[in-house]
C-alpha cells in the first residue's frame, strides 16, 4: 500500500496524498481494505466515519467529512516492522492523482494432465488388432478367461430366475434347455 501512496502527489504536508475525484477516493479505499474486517470507530461518532482493520494489524477510516477540505477523507495507519506510519489521502480535483491500483493476483494455476488432441473428422484410423487368449490356470499366474471361485449363477430350471445363487456356472449348458421351466 506504501508503494501506491508514495506515488501519488504529495498533499499540504508529507503524509498526505491527493488523488483527482470521489471516485478515485472510493476505488483506493475498496482496494486498500480487501480482507478487512470492521473495526473500532475512531471518529468518536459512526455518522463521521467508518474504520477497517485489516489481517495485517493496519487500519483503514473514511472520514465522511474531512475538516481540511470539507469532502471524504482516507486515514490509514500502516503497520509495519518498524512501527506505524500514518497517512492521510484527500480529495483534490487541480492536483491530485489517479492511483495506479495493482491489478488482481491470479489464483495459483493447478498443473493438468496434457489433453488428447482431437482427431481430425475423416482421418484414417488405426487398425484394429485382435490380443492373442492370455495363458492362465483359474487365475494363477494371470488373467484366465474362466472365473475363479464361486459366481453368482442362475440355478437349474431357473435361467429366467431373478435371483442368483452362488456356484459354479456349467459353461456346457445352454439357456434353451431351460425354456418353459420359470
Amino acid at each position: 500500500m506504501k508503494g501506491v501512496l508514495d506515488k501519488l502527489p504529495q498533499g499540504s504536508q508529507p503524509n498526505i496524498r491527493e488523488v483527482r475525484t470521489p471516485e478515485d477516493l472510493q476505488a483506493l479505499k475498496r482496494w486498500m481494505t480487501q480482507g478487512g474486517v470492521e473495526g473500532q470507530n475512531r471518529y468518536g461518532d459512526p455518522g463521521r466515519g467508518t474504520w477497517k482493520v485489516l489481517p495485517d494489524g493496519s487500519e483503514v477510516g473514511e472520514r465522511y467529512a474531512a475538516k481540511s477540505t470539507g469532502t471524504n477523507s482516507l486515514d490509514i495507519d500502516l503497520k509495519s516492522a518498524n512501527g506505524a506510519e500514518h497517512w492521510k489521502v484527500h480529495i483534490n480535483p487541480k492536483t491530485g492523482g489517479v492511483p495506479e491500483i495493482p491489478a488482481p493476483k491470479a489464483p495459483p494455476i493447478e498443473p493438468q494432465a496434457p489433453k488428447a488432441t482431437p482427431a481430425e473428422p475423416n482421418s484414417p484410423r488405426a487398425p484394429v488388432t485382435e490380443r492373442a487368449p492370455e495363458i492362465g490356470v483359474r487365475g494363477w499366474g494371470g488373467p484366465s478367461a474362466e472365473p475363479f471361485g464361486p459366481q453368482p449363477v442362475h440355478p437349474p430350471g431357473s435361467i429366467h430366475h431373478h435371483f442368483p445363487i452362488l456356484g459354479v456356472d456349467d459353461p456346457e449348458e445352454n439357456p434353451r434347455d431351460f425354456e418353459g421351466h420359470s
